[in-house]
């Protein structure tokens, strides 16, 4: 009855005063630096951040110091493998207003999927058994859409953030709560979903906010529970393989959109392609990207490579596979000692490649490393190495490419 009388009487006060917060710029800084982020390691997991509240990042300007940045590194310290964070946030996100934002995300290249949202339907009093109706229909959609986990992050105490400090935030603060309980009760009820509560925020002796450190804390608290998730998947026989290059329609137009085939030799690339090469300690290295169904070399250091059939390549098993391909001997693997680059120029014996991709996650390349001498697998070669580099291609590769 209580909160009946709150969202009837007060609820309109609560929007108004929540969209003066909002238009008055009071949140500070956010990040700049795009909606990925990486955390070093191999054999990568692939982890979307999705919705709104502590997900968008006020307060920082980097993904890095975010939220997305500190799950990353926290999900690599309790995995030993790599993570890919990806984020898709909003402050204008409910759970009402998302599954249309959703539908537009390639959800099947995830390995799980984080919900951070409530925290506007707090601040408007919402109808709790709304709010639950909602977050049903979104986690039903995302749990069609993959096999992967959905965490749902609990909505953090309102009070505790300092731009909430208010009496109106102390009744949004309450209502957050009921909205908790419900998210807590519906989680407990469906299958591959956890709830997981957090923190309130840390503040200084001043009253003003920590957002850093804030944002570290949660995502300690986000991967104690995921990471075992993460785990389970790869050993329970859950584990699917997110394959986004196997459609080559999808991969031709990507590629098309990169603009990238048939231009020039750029530093940059050959910067990154040179690294490589040396720090492998490698005959040769190469950025190649996929051309209908021939490759075609954008970088080639230490040797000229022409463009071949894709059939023909190492880069054709590359980008079917999960990460890194590491293949010491090619003469002595079934799959590879028949290959022209093999059998003659440039007598690759050690090949080591890992995939490129474009923004929406599809292979449309391979940056890789060779030797003509076979390679006893060793420390100084490790993928997560490889995958650095990879992502060093990808990276120049955004920052050029034309909006879609």
């Amino acid at each position: 009855m209580i909160a009946f009388v709150e969202r009837a009487v007060i609820a309109p006060f609560m929007r108004a005063w929540r969209r003066n917060v909002r238009s008055s710029h009071k949140w500070g800084p956010m990040p700049t630096n795009g909606w990925s982020v990486h955390a070093a390691g191999a054999d990568s997991d692939r982890v979307l951040i999705f919705g709104s509240g502590v997900a968008v990042g006020f307060g920082v300007l980097s993904q890095d110091l975010a939220l997305a940045g500190h799950l990353a590194r926290a999900l690599s310290a309790r995995t030993r493998r790599g993570t890919d964070v990806d984020v898709v946030a909003d402050a204008s996100l409910t759970a009402q207003n998302a599954l249309p934002r959703l539908k537009s995300i390639v959800l099947e290249r995830y390995d799980a999927v984080i919900v951070v949202l409530g925290t506007t339907e707090s601040l408007e009093l919402a109808s709790v058994s709304g709010w639950r109706q909602h977050l049903r229909e979104l986690l039903d959609q995302l749990l069609d859409a993959g096999s992967f986990d959905v965490v749902v992050a609990g909505i953090p105490s309102l009070r505790s953030i300092g731009t909430y400090g208010t009496l109106l935030g102390l009744m949004g603060d309450r209502h957050s709560k009921r909205c908790n309980r419900a998210s807590a009760e519906l989680c407990a009820g469906m299958r591959h979903t956890t709830f997981v509560g957090l923190s309130p925020a840390l503040s200084n002796p001043d009253g003003t906010g920590r957002a850093v450190e804030n944002y570290r804390m949660w995502a300690l608290e986000i991967a104690e529970h995921t990471a075992p998730l993460l785990d389970l998947s790869r050993t329970s026989g859950t584990y699917v393989l997110h394959d986004a290059a196997k459609s080559e329609p999808e991969r031709e137009a990507s590629v098309q959109r990169l603009g990238i085939l048939h231009t020039p030799p750029e530093t940059r690339f050959d910067r990154i392609v040179d690294q490589a090469r040396m720090l492998f300690d490698a005959s040769g290295a190469a950025l190649a990207f996929i051309d209908r169904d021939r490759l075609w070399y954008k970088s080639s250091i230490g040797t000229l490579l022409p463009s071949i059939a894709l059939k023909d390549s190492f880069t054709e098993a590359t980008i079917t596979e999960r990460g890194a391909v590491m293949i010491p001997d090619a003469r002595a693997d079934a799959r590879f000692r028949n290959l022209a680059q093999v059998t003659g120029e440039p007598w690759v014996r050690f090949w080591a490649g890992f995939p490129i991709e474009d923004q929406d996650g599809v292979r449309v390349g391979t940056l890789s490393v060779f030797d003509s001498e076979p390679r006893i697998p060793s420390p100084d070669y490790h993928p997560a190495v490889l995958r650095q580099f990879a992502l060093m291609v990808q990276n120049e590769l955004r920052q050029t490419t034309p909006s879609s």
